[in-house]
């Protein structure tokens, strides 16, 4: 279903393109392509397969969202809100699972148990955010990108200093309605994510070429107990990590 879908999107718009119609109207057929196959996995039933499916068709008519402007044909107005929201869903989703699939690949196999649960522990945790995530990004280094693309799934590139080459990380940018209100970096091979506020001077956000994780590392700062100000922070997986995780994006989200 990967495949045909691809392709019908591809195909499709490059009929609308070659069609006796206007742009205009080539663009209104493509966005209701696909608000209507969205609608139809919606009602469907949204199995991993049918999503991929209509994620390939959509992609393929409308081009990637996950750029820092989206293209052109995702501003049309016969496509909803609700639409683009449920797609930049989808897209979260996968590359939330590829994160960990990716680790799978080039960090646990052949592990220790400890180290897998302890992996486990950080998969369920984050998870529980997927509902407020309103962007996701992969980033890996070459190896960790050979996986990703065994995956069909993008990613960044970690760049600079003491990059291994089965580095990878999840990038998430976690909201409200209202907007996001903090990017939350999880990393393979360090026992801390870091976080920062949205403007957080020299810091990326979703969706770049490129991520240089050492400067990333070393502008994160330790937080005392009641600091809720800092902007930009790392966390250490130890002790009850999952409360403190939680308190602190409590603190700077609102969500409980």
């Amino acid at each position: 279903m990967q495949v045909i879908g691809t392709f019908l999107g591809a195909q499709l718009g490059e009929v609308l393109k070659q069609a006796d119609c206007s742009a205009q109207e080539g663009d209104a057929a493509a966005a209701a392509a696909a608000e209507a196959a969205v609608a139809w996995c919606i009602g469907m039933g949204e199995s991993d397969e049918r999503v991929q499916g209509v994620l390939d068709f959509v992609l393929g008519l409308l081009g990637d969202p996950r750029t820092r402007t989206r293209p052109p044909r995702w501003s049309h107005p016969t496509i909803s809100e609700a639409t683009r929201q449920q797609v930049d869903s989808w897209l979260s989703r996968q590359t939330f699972e590829a994160f960990f699939r990716v680790v799978d690949a080039t960090l646990l196999r052949g592990g220790d148990v400890e180290t897998r649960q302890k992996w486990a522990a950080r998969k369920a945790f984050w998870r529980t955010y997927l509902p407020q995530v309103r962007k996701a990004w992969l980033i890996c280094a070459p190896n960790a990108a050979l996986e990703a693309r065994k995956l069909r799934v993008r990613c960044g590139q970690f760049v600079g200093q003491n990059v291994l080459t089965d580095h990878s990380g999840l990038l998430l940018e976690i909201g409200t309605s209202a907007g996001y209100a903090i990017t939350a970096l999880e990393m393979s091979h360090v026992g801390r994510a870091v976080f920062w506020a949205p403007g957080a001077p020299g810091l990326p956000g979703a969706f770049e070429r490129q991520y240089d994780r050492g400067d990333i590392l070393s502008r994160a700062k330790t937080l005392s107990r009641d600091d809720r100000t800092t902007k930009v922070f790392a966390l250490t997986h130890q002790g009850n990590w999952p409360e403190h995780f939680r308190r602190r994006i409590a603190e700077r989200t609102g969500i409980q």
